[in-house]
């Protein structure tokens, strides 16, 4: 494993990013669409929405819901998931 590519390749969270990002795949691919399901699976992406919950605010740097959504999006997290939806009703959505 010499090369940088087959580096990211080991890290599930980055497979979308590098599908559609480095390898140039089209964001509605079956490679792009596989890729978002192993990043959905990843066990950093699991800790990340693991640190989305009441007892903090939203916006607390880095591990807030916020910024975990932030974070999320960027790593291509499949779309219409709802990863820390009980922290955005509670800090995010007023009423």
């Amino acid at each position: 494993m010499d090369k940088p590519i087959d580096l990211l390749r080991t890290e599930p969270a980055l497979a979308w990013k590098l599908a559609v990002n480095i390898l140039g795949k089209s964001e509605d691919s079956p490679d792009a669409h596989s890729a978002r399901a192993e990043v959905r699976e990843a066990l950093l992406v699991k800790a990340l929405i693991g640190t989305c919950d009441r007892s903090r605010s939203a916006y607390k740097k880095w591990d807030g819901a916020h910024w975990v959504l932030s974070i999320l999006g960027d790593l291509g997290y499949p779309p219409g998931m709802k990863p820390c939806a009980r922290s955005w009703k509670t800090h995010l959505i007023p009423g």
